[in-house]
Formats: structure tokens, sequence, C-alpha cells
């Protein structure tokens, strides 16, 4: 009997939670929502990084395919020496960078990078390749 009902005070029986007990509980809940807020905003932070990661690679990629693809030797894209390109077809422009350089023994050493600008950081993705011609 004595862990249902608290000790008698004034003739009453006391029950429930005091106030200091609730105002205990409210600050361990705010501490635990206020983490949870924080984690949320690292994941969305990191989502979107992943993101521009994903899309930085899905060029570099795609101009690969179209260099490979490429029967034309004559074809500007692939004089040796530098090329830039400005993708701006997404929520942020793209650099997409490619260099490339005779071997003399009929391959082409093409190295393709991809840079984008992001919360004041220039962040880039490379990808050394090598074309037969």
């Amino acid at each position: 009997m004595a862990l249902k009902n608290k000790n008698l005070l004034n003739g009453r029986k006391e029950s429930g939670f005091s106030l200091l007990e609730v105002l205990i509980a409210i600050v361990v809940l705010s501490v635990g929502l206020l983490a949870i807020s924080m984690m949320q905003a690292h994941f969305a932070s990191g989502n979107s990084q992943s993101r521009q990661m994903t899309r930085g690679t899905d060029i570099a990629m795609d101009h690969i395919e179209t260099l490979s693809n490429l029967t034309n030797l004559d074809d500007s894209r692939l004089d040796v020496g530098n090329h830039t390109l400005i993708i701006n077809t997404f929520e942020r422009d793209y650099t997409l960078s490619w260099t490339v350089t005779d071997n003399n023994d009929r391959t082409l050493s093409i190295d393709i990078s991809v840079s984008w600008n992001s919360n004041g950081l220039t962040h880039t993705v490379n990808f050394p390749w090598v074309k037969s011609i």
C-alpha cells in the first residue's frame, strides 16, 4: 500500500507527480529533442554533399562515355591540351575539365575532373582514363 499512495498530508492522499519531477522530465525531453534536431540537420547536410558528389561523378562518367564513343579522331574534344566546359543544368555550376595527352603508342591519356563550389569550398572528383586510337 505504501508504494501506491504517498504519505497523508492534511488528511488527503497524495498521488501523481510533483512539480519538480515534471520540470526535470521536461528538461530531459527538451535535451533529447534538441539532440535529435541537431542530428537531422547534420544528416541533411551530408545528404546534400553526397548528392553533389554523385552528380560530379555522373558528369565525369557521362563525358568519358561520350569521348570513348568518338570515332572521328579529328574531333576537337580529342585535341591534345586542356579543355573546359561549364555544366549549369543543376542548382549549382559544375566545371568539367579534361586534359588530353598523346602517349605516341596509339593511345591518348585523358584526365577528367569535375569541380564545384559548395559552402565556400571547392570540391573535385578526378578520373584518369586511356583511349585507344
